[in-house]
């Protein structure tokens, strides 16, 4: 299911490319300007990302695309209107364990959120059932190594201009399910056996990325 979502997403991808291009070279008759600018494209991975489930970056895309498209096409002046960028990332902070992270105070999960800022930090799971990541202009370096996860625990990482360094075991057997926009995401442990359980990393990163370590 996973490898379809992917394959749906570049599919999807490769329509918008062909489409701007067509409309560079003159060849698509009149169209509104905002819908051939980049906080548009941002607006459609937003909305695709909605469509297959993964409500917290299809929020932020859409938000930061909609904020762009605003400043860019409307009047709406990024000079007079960007503390709004303040105000939303303290809602965040105020209200992310009743809105965005509800089951942060479990043992079974954890959920790090970095916003113009970083972390570095541990999380011990006995069982580990699930994780989130998200970086906004920032970045973090979680470390897993003592966590125990069930089989087919996920862990989804959202990333846009910033990364994430997750440290975990070389047993897990990682199946790494992620989409890159000018970015990337790889496992740099320094051995790797198949004797643990098999953990789910799946997630998007945009002018971004993240790497798997181990100690």
């Amino acid at each position: 299911m996973e490898s379809n979502r992917k394959r749906i997403l570049g599919l999807f991808l490769v329509l918008i490319g062909l489409l701007f291009l067509v409309n560079n070279l003159g060849y698509l008759p009149p169209i509104p300007h905002y819908l051939w600018s980049w906080p548009m494209i941002l607006v459609l991975v937003g909305l695709f990302n909605l469509l297959t489930g993964n409500i917290r970056s299809a929020v932020i895309l859409i938000l930061v695309g909609g904020f762009f498209l605003l400043n860019l096409h409307a009047g709406f002046e990024l000079r007079t209107y960007w503390p709004v960028i303040l105000v939303v990332i303290g809602l965040v902070y105020i209200f992310r364990n009743r809105v965005i992270a509800p089951s942060k105070s479990t043992e079974s999960s954890f959920d790090d959120i970095n916003i113009f800022g970083g972390s570095e930090k541990r999380f011990v799971s006995d069982p580990l059932k699930s994780g989130r990541i998200t970086n906004i202009f920032g970045g973090s370096d979680i470390d897993l190594s003592e966590s125990k996860p069930i089989e087919g625990a996920t862990i989804e990482v959202f990333t846009m201009f910033g990364g994430c360094d997750i440290t975990v075991p070389n047993n897990w057997q990682l199946e790494i399910d992620t989409v890159a926009v000018f970015g990337g995401f790889s496992d740099k442990r320094k051995t790797i056996t198949t004797t643990g359980p098999r953990v789910v990393i799946k997630g998007v990163m945009i002018f971004g990325g993240g790497d798997l370590k181990s100690h």
